[in-house]
């Protein structure tokens, strides 16, 4: 134990020496990487009218938006994003910048927020930018208004210490997942696509927000610098954009190129020297960090240091899919929405690997995975099985909507968002709970033919997929059918297990049920894992009646953070006010989660369902049978304190009656009506409950508090 102690001190007080001489090195030598004068690589081919056509309304509405600098960021609602920009706060908190600097075409304002190392190459940079063109602001959280400091060092960045200030905001923004749709709108305007303006106006676009990041954002310096996942992201959707834009025969200056190629290796070197691999507690932030080395490596020409990138991405991208997503094809961060983040890392991630040409792999060191051709590392043919249970994951879970239950939290994070979900009712505004995209993105890996045919919604992420692989696939997806609406499921089981996740799925003609029972996620520290032991999402004749709440913020507010992932929150039991599992207190135990429930499965078959926990010490066991009217959930909880039952209900349901003594309550979503019959409750109370459905949006809704009168409750769900 002292040798262990001495040895953590001693990495703390090694990591902070050289962060500190890192420091003193950065302010006064600059932090841009030498001008080199490269071209970055061209791995697309030009999309067809057909797929464009197919999402039309889309692409013109988001690149309109995205021209007049309007974004929707994590729950902002739109807005145009500029320095001095009023922002209107976040549960009851709001900030103002000090000062608001005037851009001038010249680069003088930048004198003011730019450290003095990298002023000169910034200022020289921005001139490169068109004279009437208006900065956005990228240190700027558009909900409270606070901003950071783009002269800051970005190991001295602070965050999480202040209310309603949330640094995911800005990472958000600036992780120039809107790049790619410029580049779709500049290919319609190219077709003649009515609506457009002039192809130029997107092309320019693009190029002016390239090089007002980079000039504003020297590397390593401002909050953008601060999380290598996000930088991995940034630098993926940056190649996808200007591949898209060059496929369709956009030809930029030279200056420009230069600078976005010198960007994107001080991207993948900033990702190489700041890994976020730990030994135990690491998850989907070093899967992007492989995917953005990758995306860097495979863009720009081989030499030395970017051939070190590849070789380490290629080398650690197959072990890490193995470490992070379990048997049962599910992540192992016990999140149905990192699951879907992390299927799209490795999509994405593979694609490009899996495109890289014969001649740059015999660059790589002999002992790479794969660089002499054999089918070992990303081409292990083993990998379609794995992805194919990935996907299926997805599909099999989805709710007669084509919707994933919340299982774990949801922070709306993605890695190619390239247009909304074509099922989503708000304008502009993607649907985090539509998988569909995502499993477009894994087809377009697993197969070699046009499964997903021209026109379809859908096509643009099979296409692109398929051009980053050269064609190249790792398996067949069997059950596929090209007919079938992405984010449906054609394997119509009466039920589907995934006992590594812990998420068991029963469907018949007119309901559908889900429930979980399984660990907290991350070998057991939980970090996205929610205090949802034995909780059940259930679903009548297409109607969601009882859903999940869902995550709504992390840092921002540690209370509310806390609400949304308790016991209460989740339709399951609760003990005398208790949770199954506590937290540490403080901004610390954000992302921690006890493992004192030690749930375990009792029984799962096609007949039903039992499990129970220990999270309150006498152990909760729930049981779901089924009769012909439907589901029925059984609680057994031998303790002297009091317990309830909690059911919360989606906004879209009315409570039509609870009768007088508590045995009936009837309820309604749209046409449909489900009837509740109740025993061993003594008491029924409506509480105001909260959902959040996409991360930084919250709503009301109500919430049935069922006060348990034995040991043993009963819930029968029937049609009404």
């Amino acid at each position: 134990m002292a040798v262990s102690l001495t040895y953590r001190v001693y990495r703390a007080v090694s990591r902070r020496v050289k962060a500190r001489w890192a420091e003193r090195r950065d302010n006064k030598l600059g932090t841009f990487r030498p001008n080199w004068q490269e071209r970055l690589a061209v791995r697309l081919q030009p999309l067809s009218d057909g797929l464009l056509r197919a999402r039309e309304a889309d692409i013109l509405d988001l690149s309109a938006a995205c021209v007049a600098h309007c974004f929707d960021v994590l729950g902002s609602g739109h807005v145009e994003i500029h320095h001095g920009l009023h922002c209107r706060g976040f549960e009851g908190r709001a900030y103002s910048a000090k000062t608001v600097p005037t851009a001038d075409s010249k680069g003088c304002w930048l004198a003011s927020i730019i450290n003095t190392s990298n002023l000169a190459e910034s200022q020289k940079i921005w001139a490169l930018v068109d004279v009437n063109y208006k900065p956005i602001d990228w240190q700027c959280d558009v909900r409270s208004g606070y901003r950071w400091r783009e002269n800051c060092w970005h190991q001295r960045i602070r965050f999480g210490h202040l209310p309603g200030v949330d640094v995911k905001v800005p990472w958000e923004l600036a992780r120039m997942q809107h790049a790619p749709v410029l580049a779709l709108a500049y290919a319609s305007a190219q077709s003649g696509f009515v609506g457009f303006a002039q192809p130029e106006t997107y092309l320019r676009e693009f190029r002016n927000q390239v090089i007002d990041f980079i000039a504003t954002n020297p590397p390593r310096y401002g909050v953008n610098w601060v999380c290598p996942m996000d930088v991995g992201i940034r630098i993926a959707n940056l190649l996808l954009a200007f591949d898209l834009f060059r496929a369709h025969g956009a030809c930029f200056d030279m200056e420009f190129e230069h600078e976005l190629a010198r960007s994107v290796r001080a991207h993948g070197a900033h990702i190489f020297a700041n890994l976020e691999w730990q030994p135990v507690i690491r998850g989907n932030h070093y899967l992007a960090d492989l995917g953005g080395l990758l995306f860097a490596g495979a863009y720009l020409p081989g030499d030395d240091e970017t051939d070190a990138w590849l070789a380490y991405g290629l080398t650690e991208l197959p072990g890490e899919i193995d470490y992070q997503f379990r048997g049962d094809g599910t992540n192992f961060e016990a999140s149905t929405c990192y699951h879907r983040l992390s299927a799209e890392i490795v999509a994405y991630s593979l694609a490009v690997a899996l495109g890289l040409p014969a001649a740059r792999l015999k660059r790589l060191p002999v002992n790479t995975p794969g660089a002499d051709g054999s089918a070992t590392g990303v081409r292990d043919p083993r990998l379609g099985p794995r992805l194919t249970a990935i996907t299926d994951f997805l599909l099999l879970i989805a709710r007669p909507d084509g919707r994933i239950p919340q299982i774990g939290d949801n922070d709306s994070g993605r890695f190619v968002r390239l247009l909304p979900s074509v099922s989503s009712q708000r304008p502009h505004v993607d649907d985090d709970l539509d998988p569909s995209s995502t499993v477009a993105a894994l087809i377009g890996l697993m197969t070699d033919s046009e499964t997903v045919e021209v026109g379809a919604p859908y096509g643009l992420e099979s296409t692109i997929v398929r051009n980053l692989a050269s064609g190249t696939t790792v398996g067949k997806w069997i059950d596929f059918d090209a007919q079938m609406p992405l984010g449906r499921s054609s394997l119509h089981s009466s039920h589907s297990f995934f006992p590594d996740f812990g998420v068991y799925i029963y469907r018949q003609t007119s309901w559908h049920l889900c429930v979980r029972c399984g660990p907290n996620g991350i070998r057991g520290h939980g970090g996205h894992g929610h205090n949802d032991k034995l909780s059940f999402e259930l679903a009548l004749n297409g109607a969601n009646f009882f859903t999940d709440s869902g995550t709504y913020v992390y840092t921002a507010s540690e209370d509310l953070r806390n609400a949304f992932r308790a016991t209460i929150a989740h339709n399951t039991l609760v003990a005398d006010g208790r949770e199954q599992n506590d937290w540490p207190l403080g901004v610390v135990g954000l992302f921690r989660l006890g493992n004192r429930a030690r749930e375990r499965v009792i029984r799962a078959d096609s007949y039903g369902f039992e499990g129970c926990h220990e999270g309150y010490g006498p152990p909760h066991r729930r049981q779901f049978s089924f009769t012909t009217e439907g589901p029925v959930c059984e609680d057994w909880f031998d303790a002297e304190q009091p317990s309830y039952v909690v059911l919360n209900l989606d906004p879209t349901v009315e409570i039509v009656m609870v009768n007088e003594d508590n045995s009936r309550i009837v309820l309604r979503c749209g046409v449909v009506t489900l009837q509740l019959r109740l025993a061993g409750i003594s008491e029924v109370r409506v509480d105001e409950g909260l959902i959040s459905e996409r991360y930084g949006v919250r709503q009301r809704r109500p919430r049935l508090v069922c006060l348990r009168s034995a040991t043993y409750s009963r819930i029968d769900f029937s049609h009404g």
